[in-house]
C-alpha cells in the first residue's frame, strides 16, 4: 500500500472487513438495530466484544506470560506489541507501520505490562509514559508519537483550526481564478487521437494554468488522469459530443479548443487550433520543423491566454515561453515513459534520468512523484524540495510537495499547505479531496464541512461543490462510525453515521440533477445505498445512471459488486452473476471484466474464514483457476503491455500451483513490481519458488 494510514475514502472497505452485515431495511431504526444485531451474531464465534466498566470505557488485560499473544516470550513484550494487544482488546485500530516510523527504535524497547480489566487509555498511558512516548487517534486509529512531535502536531491543528475559522467568518477567498480553457487532444490525419497529440495539449494547459502563480481554474493532473481513463493517450476516435460536454462541465468552463496535428514526410508539422466558447470563435495555426515540436506547448499556452485576453507580466511571459522539454527527442521519450507508467512499468531510474535532462518539466516531476510513491521510494520528496528551492514558485509543485507528506500520513504538515492553496483556488476539487482526509484525521471534520458549505455558497449553480460535499459526508459518516467491530460502536456514533449518510444522499442527488454527465455522482450514490441498506432496485437505478454517463467508469462496477457481496446485500450467486456478465460483455476500453477477479478474491477470504485455512489455497480449485486464467489470457491478448495485470496473473497462478504459468509471467514482469499486489520481498520469494518448481532457471 502507498499510504501509511488507510485514507478515509477507503473506510467503506474497512467497514466490509469489520462485518457490518446486510439488513435490507428502509426505516432508520430498523437499519441500526439489524446492523448491530446481525454483526454480533456473525462474529459471536470469532470475536469477543471488549469488556466495559460502568462508564462505558473498554477494559484490557495484559499480563505475563503473555501466552495468548504469539509474540509473547520470556515474560516481556515490546512497547509496540503491547499497544497492539491493548488496541485489539479495546476494539480500536492501531497503525503499526506509522507508529514504528514515528518512534523507532523506542517502540522496540521491552516492557512488562501487568494489567487486568484496566481502562485502555490508562493502560496505554502507563505503558508509554516511562519511555517518553504518547499517542494520538487519527481516523479512530491509534498512532504512537514522540511527546515533542505530538505537541507540535497539536499546535499545527490549533493554528489550522483558527485559520479556517477566519476564512469562514470572512466568507471570501483570496482570489477568483479565471475559467479554464480545455484543449482537447490534437487529432491526426485520420481524425484520431495520438499519444503525442494528447501530451502536447496537456503540457500546453499546464503552461497556461501555472505562470507560475496559478492563473486558471484547472488542476492539470485531473485532466491527465481523465484523458487517460477515456483512452485519449492512445489511438482512438475523436472525443464524442457527450464526452466533450462531460469534460467541460466537470471543469466548470464553456471555453474549449479542438485541433489537428499534421506531420509531413518532409520533416515538418502543422497545427490548427479552433477556440469556441464564452469569448466567441477564434482560429490559430503554426508550423515548423519536427525537431521543434517540443516548443508547441508554449505556443498552445500563448493561444489560450490570447483567446482569454489575459494580460501577463513580463516575467510571466518569460515563464510561459520557457520550454518544459529540452528537445523533441525528450517529447517522444516522455510519451513512452508516460505510456509505461499507465501500464504499470514504473522505473524511478528512468524518470530520474529524464528530469536531469529536463529540469524545468513540472509535468515530468508530477509523474516522477507518482512513480516514487507507487514503488515505495522515498527520494522524490528531496527532489521536490530541491525544485522548490531552485526554481520559480509553482503552485503545482507546492501541491506535489504537500501530497507527498499527505501520502506519508503527515496530515499536520500537508493540510495547512492544501488549505493555503485552496484560499486562492477554491474550485479545485483535488484540494478538497486531500483536505477532507487530512482534516478528518486531525479531528477537524466540522471545519471541513464549513469549507464545503462556503464553496457551495460561492457556486450555487455548479454541481461540483455538491458532489464533493456529498462524497465528504460519506467519509464523515464512516469517520463517526469508526473502523472497529460493530459491537464497539456507540448509539450516538450510529446516529451520526446514519444522519451524515442521509445528508450525503441529499447533496449527491442535487448534484446529479444539475449534471447527469458526471459518473462520479451516481457511483457515489451506489455507495450510499449500500451503507443505508436500500433495496437493490435503488442501487441498480444509480448504477445504470453512472454507466450511462460513462460505460467504462470502473468505480461504478466496483461499488455495485460490493453491494452484491454476501456480507452486504447480495449472495454468492448474485455477485458472480454480475461479475461474469462484466467479464463477458465489458465495454471496449474498460476494466469492468476484472469484477470477476474481485469476486473470486472476496470468496477466497470468505472461504479462508469458513475453513480456517490460508485463503490462498482457494485458488487451487481447478474451476476457479481455469476461469481466472481465461480472464487474464483474454485481457492480456488485447493489452499485452499491461505489467500491472501480469503481476496479478503471476500471483494467482502461483497460488493455483501453476508454476509454469507463474514463471512465464515473472519473466515478462521482470523488475516492474506492482506494490499494490505484493511487497518486493514477497515477489522475489514467490518468483524463486515458481522457477524452482517449474524446474528451470530464470530466463
Amino acid at each position: 500500500m502507498h499510504r501509511i494510514i488507510l485514507p478515509i475514502s477507503r473506510l467503506l472497505v474497512i467497514g466490509l472487513i469489520f462485518a457490518l452485515p446486510a439488513c435490507g431495511a428502509k426505516e432508520t431504526a430498523s437499519i441500526l438495530v439489524n446492523i448491530k444485531k446481525r454483526a454480533l451474531e456473525k462474529n459471536a464465534n470469532s470475536y469477543r466484544p471488549p469488556k466495559r466498566n460502568s462508564a462505558g470505557e473498554a477494559l484490557v488485560t495484559l499480563k505475563p506470560p503473555y501466552t495468548e499473544w504469539s509474540w509473547g516470550k520470556n515474560g516481556r513484550v515490546s512497547v509496540q506489541n503491547a499497544v497492539s494487544a491493548m488496541c485489539d482488546q479495546a476494539g480500536i485500530g492501531y497503525d503499526r507501520k506509522k507508529s514504528y516510523e514515528n518512534t523507532d527504535p523506542i517502540c522496540k524497547k521491552w516492557t512488562y505490562p501487568n494489567y487486568e480489566d484496566k481502562p485502555w487509555k490508562e493502560a496505554l498511558a502507563e505503558t508509554l509514559t516511562p519511555v517518553n512516548l504518547t499517542y494520538v487517534v487519527e481516523d479512530n486509529t491509534v498512532v504512537l508519537m514522540k511527546i515533542e512531535d505530538a505537541r507540535r502536531r497539536e499546535q499545527s491543528i490549533q493554528g489550522l483550526r483558527a485559520e479556517i475559522a477566519e476564512l469562514l467568518s470572512a466568507g471570501a477567498y483570496r482570489r477568483e481564478l479565471g475559467d479554464a480553457v480545455i484543449v482537447f487532444p490534437l487529432l491526426d490525419s485520420d481524425g484520431k487521437t495520438t499519444a503525442v497529440g494528447t501530451l502536447l495539449c496537456e503540457l500546453g494547459m499546464l503552461k497556461a494554468a501555472y505562470v507560475p502563480d496559478k492563473a486558471l481554474n484547472l488542476h492539470v493532473p485531473s485532466v491527465v488522469e481523465l484523458y487517460h481513463d477515456m483512452g485519449y493517450d492512445g489511438t482512438r476516435e475523436s472525443p464524442t459530443e457527450h464526452e466533450r460536454e462531460r469534460i467541460l462541465r466537470r471543469f466548470e468552463t464553456k471555453d474549449a479548443a479542438t485541433g489537428a496535428l499534421e506531420i509531413a514526410g518532409a520533416g515538418t508539422f502543422e497545427i490548427n487550433l479552433h477556440f469556441d466558447g464564452s469569448r466567441g470563435k477564434r482560429d490559430f495555426s503554426t508550423s515548423g520543423q519536427k525537431n521543434d515540436l517540443h516548443r508547441v506547448p508554449q505556443w498552445i499556452a500563448h493561444c489560450i491566454h490570447e483567446y482569454r485576453g489575459t494580460r501577463l507580466s513580463r516575467s510571466q511571459e518569460e515563464y510561459v515561453g520557457l520550454p518544459e522539454l529540452h528537445d523533441t527527442a525528450g517529447l517522444h521519450t516522455l510519451t513512452g515513459l508516460e505510456r509505461d507508467y499507465w501500464n504499470g512499468k514504473k522505473d524511478v531510474i528512468e524518470w530520474t534520468r529524464f528530469i536531469k535532462l529536463n529540469p524545468d518539466s513540472v509535468f515530468a516531476l508530477y509523474h516522477y512523484c507518482l512513480v516514487s510513491r507507487d514503488t515505495e521510494r522515498d527520494n522524490s520528496f528531496r527532489c521536490i524540495t530541491e525544485h522548490l528551492e531552485g526554481s520559480a514558485r509553482n503552485e503545482l509543485v507546492e501541491f506535489l510537495e504537500a501530497d507527498w507528506r499527505h501520502n506519508a500520513g503527515k496530515f499536520e504538515d500537508s493540510a495547512p499547505v492544501f488549505f493555503n492553496l485552496l484560499k486562492g483556488d477554491y474550485r479545485n476539487d483535488a484540494l478538497y479531496e486531500r483536505l477532507d482526509e487530512g482534516l478528518l484525521a486531525l479531528g477537524l471534520g466540522e471545519n471541513a464541512e464549513g469549507l464545503h458549505d462556503l464553496w457551495e455558497k460561492h457556486c450555487p449553480k455548479s454541481s461540483n461543490p455538491l458532489r464533493s460535499k456529498g462524497s465528504f459526508h460519506i467519509n464523515y459518516a464512516w469517520n463517526a462510525r469508526g473502523s472497529g467491530w460493530a459491537s464497539t460502536v456507540t448509539e450516538d456514533r450510529w446516529e451520526k453515521f446514519n444522519e451524515r449518510l442521509h445528508l450525503a444522499e441529499q447533496y449527491l442527488t442535487r448534484a446529479y440533477e444539475l449534471d447527469p454527465t458526471d459518473p462520479r455522482t451516481p457511483s457515489a450514490l451506489v455507495k450510499v445505498t449500500l451503507a443505508l441498506g436500500y433495496e437493490r432496485d435503488q442501487m441498480e437505478q444509480w448504477f445504470s445512471r453512472a454507466v450511462e454517463a460513462d460505460p467504462k467508469y470502473y468505480p461504478a462496477y466496483r461499488n455495485k459488486l460490493t453491494y452484491l457481496m454476501p456480507k452486504w446485500h447480495g449472495s454468492r450467486g448474485e455477485m458472480f452473476e454480475f461479475a461474469r456478465e462484466c467479464a463477458a460483455n465489458a465495454p471496449e476500453g474498460s476494466r469492468a471484466e476484472f469484477m470477476l477477479r474481485l469476486a473470486h478474491k472476496e470468496m477466497a477470504y470468505r472461504w479462508g474464514d469458513e475453513t480456517g485455512k490460508d485463503w490462498t489455497h482457494y485458488y487451487e480449485d481447478r474451476k476457479v483457476w481455469g476461469e481466472l486464467k481465461s480472464l487474464y489470457e483474454k485481457y492480456l491478448s488485447k493489452h499485452p503491455d499491461s505489467i500491472s495485470d501480469r503481476n496479478y496473473f503471476a500471483e494467482t497462478a502461483f497460488y493455483a500451483h501453476d508454476y509454469e504459468e507463474a514463471a512465464r509471467q515473472f519473466d515478462l514482469i521482470g523488475k516492474y513490481i506492482d506494490t499494490e499486489c505484493w511487497s518486493e520481498q514477497y515477489y522475489y520469494e514467490c518468483r524463486s519458488e515458481a522457477y524452482a518448481k517449474a524446474k528451470r532457471n530464470k530466463s
